[in-house]
């Protein structure tokens, strides 16, 4: 007797998925004991990114 095949699998998650996930994760997460500092730079490249949207 043959074996049945087997159910296909479901297909990876986008990666808009995978992003959400893990900022839940990010968010959820225990907090932290100090907080993140941040160069300009990087604020800078965030607040652009932000504008652009």
């Amino acid at each position: 007797m043959e074996a049945a095949p087997d159910p296909p699998s479901e297909p990876p998650p986008p990666p808009e998925e995978l992003a959400i996930e893990g900022l839940l994760d990010e968010v959820f997460s225990a907090p932290k004991q100090r907080r993140m500092h941040y160069s300009m730079k990087q604020k800078r490249d965030v607040l652009l990114a932000t504008l652009d949207s």
